[in-house]
């Protein structure tokens, strides 16, 4: 269990610091002096302009399925807490000795 959490967050670390690293990149090479056609910075900014869609593009399915999930299993616990709560009050049992 502590490498699959270790993992998920060497994972999520990568995926930061590469979005980071693409809007960096961005910003510093905003108003370049193309070449023109060919130009290999304006190459890259398409690349990492990709990157940052498609970067929200999954955080927004993550989420999403986030609630998706929450909602599930706020569902399920309340069924099966309705279910599982008979005590004596709720099922109208009379304690006579």
């Amino acid at each position: 269990m502590k490498r699959i959490k270790l993992l998920g967050a060497v994972l999520a670390l990568v995926f930061a610091l590469t979005v980071f690293g693409a809007a960096a990149f961005e910003a510093a090479q905003y108003d370049h002096d193309c070449c023109g056609e060919g130009c290999g910075i304006c190459a890259v900014l398409q690349i990492c302009d990709n990157m940052l869609r498609l970067g929200a593009a999954c955080g927004a399915a993550l989420a999403v399925c986030a609630v998706c999930a929450v909602s599930a299993l706020a569902i399920i616990r309340a069924y099966v807490g309705f279910e599982g709560r008979n005590t004596l009050i709720s099922l109208r049992v009379r304690l006579d000795s």
